[in-house]
């Protein structure tokens, strides 16, 4: 449902490699069709290295049939029952499959299906605590990260879906844009002082960073890596945003950062340096 991270496939990779596949892979037969409902990584890795037969590496089967369910919401509702069971989630994957599980029980409960074998204890998620309790989480995760799911912004969704973000600082992101929407919907725009504190504290990271004595980049995973490129990305869009800003002579292509004065400026940036 998420995909792993390049370290987490890694391990498993190796785990399959060197031990072979310990967890059987999960299939379910339905039309003369086979779909695998769990395990298509290790599936993969098995049939990507070959034995010395040219045979994909040994991995078991655990079969399910229409005796086991009765139509794909059914499946679903087993797939994401078994993601909850994963010890490798965030919280806002669970809270997500929660509410994915709330939405497909629903849906079952309205066309008036009849429980299956597999899917006999649906658990309760009416309600905000059920669902965190469900998640194995607090309800006011629940509450922020329905804040943030209910804001439309993909890009804030997936950040906190793929661990770039955390659902608290994805939410404190929400708070504070509404905070500086006014009722008819319209931004408001920030005063000086509240400019000034926001690039003092943006300037005051980069002091932080420069102090670091020693990095040990042989110790930074894909995780940070990645967290790295896309500060390097909003950084330099930041950059060239605040160059937009700064005035420059036609005649000789200098940029200066107005201070107040004509005669108190202060060089920025000239072409040829």
């Amino acid at each position: 449902m998420f995909p792993h991270s390049q370290e987490e496939y890694d391990k498993l990779e190796k785990s399959i490699l060197g031990e072979h596949c310990r967890d059987k892979i999960a299939i379910w037969q339905f039309d003369e069709k086979e779909i695998i409902i769990d395990g298509m990584t290790r599936y993969q890795i098995c049939h990507r290295h070959k034995c010395a037969d040219g045979k994909p590496l040994p991995y078991e089967l655990i079969v399910y049939d229409k005796n086991n369910f009765k139509n794909r919401d059914d499946v679903k509702i087993w797939i994401l029952n078994n993601q909850l069971s994963r010890r490798n989630l965030t919280d806002a994957q669970r809270i997500e499959i929660a509410l994915r599980l709330k939405e497909i029980i629903a849906k079952t409960k309205r066309a008036g299906r009849p429980k299956n074998n597999e899917v006999q204890n649906e658990p309760r998620l009416d309600t905000d605590q059920e669902i965190a309790k469900s998640a194995d989480t607090s309800e006011t995760k629940v509450k922020k990260f329905n804040v943030i799911k209910n804001s439309g912004n993909e890009a804030l969704i997936n950040k906190v879906l793929v661990d770039d973000m955390s659902i608290n600082k994805g939410y404190e992101q929400i708070r504070h844009k509404n905070a500086n929407t006014n009722s008819e919907g319209n931004i408001c725009k920030p005063s000086l002082s509240e400019i000034k504190d926001l690039f003092n504290s943006i300037m005051g990271f980069t002091y932080q960073l420069q102090s670091i004595p020693t990095i040990p980049f042989d110790k930074i995973d894909m995780k940070l890596y990645q967290k790295l490129k896309h500060f390097r990305r909003d950084f330099q869009t930041l950059l060239e945003s605040l160059n937009l800003l700064i005035p420059c002579d036609e005649g000789t292509g200098v940029c200066y950062a107005n201070t107040g004065s004509s005669a108190n400026k202060t060089l920025v940036e000239s072409e040829g340096v």
